[in-house]
């Protein structure tokens, strides 16, 4: 044993350096609860304001989209038609995604402010089960869209979050895919315009 103890002591500052590095890159891997938290706090710090971008072509939410059911965590049971004619912030999200829940705090930050201006739904494609344990695990204050057992709507994105701002008229007026911070003038000065048109 003292042959290992005189080992360690005559390595250098740069092995202790390396060796520390290398055991902390082999924790993150051996427990991805850790790697996904840091993933996510490096995520947040990359966040930039959303480009949002106007469709070329007007497009308007089809109706089948409207007989989206949800629940929300407190129970209570809505279909998407409750909100036709009201402002509505629609983000497309996925539990496994690191860059959606990074957009997370940004998102809630607006809700915060704009929840009784306009409508929020932060939907997941996912199974009920899936989503209920990760409302459960995480303590957001937004309204995290739980799919009904009957819903028969079920909505995707091409690239995840994607996230869609649509006015009362169901026209979507802008979009963004990747995670953003959404907090941001830009969005706020469209929501403002949006609910006072």
């Amino acid at each position: 044993m003292s042959k290992f103890w005189s080992y360690l002591k005559s390595q250098s500052i740069g092995w202790w350096i390396s060796t520390s590095l290398l055991l902390g890159i082999v924790t993150l891997i051996a427990v991805p609860s850790w790697r996904n938290g840091i993933i996510v706090w490096i995520n947040k710090q990359r966040l930039g304001d959303p480009n949002l971008q106007t469709p070329d072509t007007k497009q308007v939410l089809k109706d089948d989209v409207y007989t989206y059911r949800y629940e929300l965590k407190d129970g209570s049971t809505h279909v998407l038609e409750e909100h036709r004619g009201k402002v509505m912030f629609i983000n497309v999200w996925a539990t496994w995604c690191t860059h959606c829940i990074a957009e997370f705090s940004s998102i809630e930050d607006l809700f915060d402010d704009y929840k009784n201006k306009a409508e929020f739904i932060l939907y997941s494609y996912e199974e009920r089960g899936v989503i209920q344990n990760f409302v459960n695990k995480y303590d957001y204050n937004l309204p995290i869209c739980i799919p009904a057992k009957d819903n028969t709507f079920n909505m995707r994105a091409s690239a995840y979050p994607t996230t869609y701002i649509v006015d009362k008229e169901g026209v979507i007026r802008a979009t963004h895919k990747g995670a953003a911070d959404w907090n941001s003038d830009e969005v706020r000065d469209l929501l403002d315009k949006l609910i006072n048109e």
